[in-house]
Parts: C-alpha cells; structure tokens; sequence
C-alpha cells in the first residue's frame, strides 16, 4: 500500500513540505495514476486533523474538504493524525463521527499521541487538584468535628465539603481535559457550596 501525507492545516502543510493543500493534492494525481496502474492501493495520512502548532483549532469542515478530495483522488484510507498531541477526547470524537457521517464508504484509521495540556489548561487542572485536596483534609475534619460536638450543622458541614468539591474540583478537571470552557460555568455552583460549607463550619464550632 502506497501511503502519503498531506495536512489538513494550510500553514503546517506549507512548513512540512513548502506547498500548499491544494498544491500537495494536485501533486499527487500523476502518483495516484501509476499507483493504480501498479494495482498498488493508496492510503493518505491527514496531519494535524486535531489541531495545528501554527494556526490552533483545524476546522471540522476543512478537515472533511481534504478527505472528501482525497477521495475524490481514489484514497481508500485515510488515517486521521494528532500530529502535535493537540487532541482532547470531545474533539476526537467530534472529528471521527463527522468524518464516518460524511464518507461512510472510506476506511479510516487514526494515530495519536499521548495528550498534553496548553499551559492555561495545566493551570485549571492544577488549581481543581489543590482544592481537592484542601478539601479531603476539610471532610476528615469535618467528620471528627461532627463526632465530638453532635450537631446538625456541623453534619451538613461535610455534605456541602463533599458536593462543593465533585462540582468545583470536577468541573474544573473536565474543562482541562476536554478544553470545553462552557463546563466551567457550573465551577461557581461548587465554589459557592465550599464557602457555605466553612461558613457553616466557623458557625457550628463557634456555637460548640
């Protein structure tokens, strides 16, 4: 099987091999031809279909131009690349379902690399880990303040600890992994809970 690289980013593809798509596509039609010839069979390999150092987000919609081309061209397979390790599951998954949707008939196959955050997203993940943390100390706190001074408040203490935590720290940890902004705007929900929990807690101990 002859394979060939073309990249579904404009500016990788012109760094990569100095042409661009259109020009790569074009280059390939006289290979195709004695490939086919041959009874070779032809597979292609789609960089940065997830996303590109250059130009950040590749478009569903030009990632399916170049495969549709590609196609058009006698590809049989087409592997789609996370040629930086740009990619996030919800992304994939995205990419994948358009393309199957779009070419049912072509095979396809995928390689990627192990997934790495942008040094925002390192932050979210760091930020919801340290009051994860903070917080699983506050619960077992919690717990043994509850069992010395008995009091329905300071039991309430440790479900507001526990839910302020799963939605805070959780919403938090899939905007880092998933690079969906949209999830963060339940993190408030959370972080109002965690303050209701030691506002709580100071009351419970105060009045003990």
């Amino acid at each position: 099987m002859l394979d060939v690289i073309v990249s579904a980013s404009e500016s990788h593809n012109r760094s990569n091999v100095r042409r661009s798509i259109d020009e790569s596509l074009e280059g390939f039609v006289p290979i195709f031809d004695l490939a086919r010839g041959g009874g070779v069979a032809v597979r292609a390999s789609l960089a940065t279909s997830f996303g590109c150092p250059f130009e950040g987000d590749v478009p569903v919609s030009q990632v399916l131009r170049v495969c549709r081309r590609l196609q058009e061209l006698g590809v049989k397979e087409v592997a789609l690349c996370d040629t930086t390790g740009m990619a996030n599951p919800v992304q994939v998954s995205t990419v994948v379902r358009a393309c199957l949707d779009e070419m049912p008939d072509l095979q396809w196959a995928a390689h990627a690399l192990r997934c790495r955050l942008e040094p925002t997203l390192l932050e979210v993940f760091a930020t919801a880990a340290r009051y994860q943390m903070i917080h699983g100390i506050a619960l077992i706190v919690a717990a043994l303040a509850a069992e010395r001074w008995p009091q329905d408040r300071l039991e309430a203490v440790w479900w507001m600890f526990l839910a302020g935590t799963v939605v805070f720290s959780g919403s938090l940890y899939l905007v880092a992994l998933t690079g969906l902004s949209a999830i963060g705007a339940v993190t408030p929900i959370g972080g109002a809970l965690l303050i209701a929990g030691w506002a709580t807690f100071a009351w419970g101990v105060a009045r003990s």
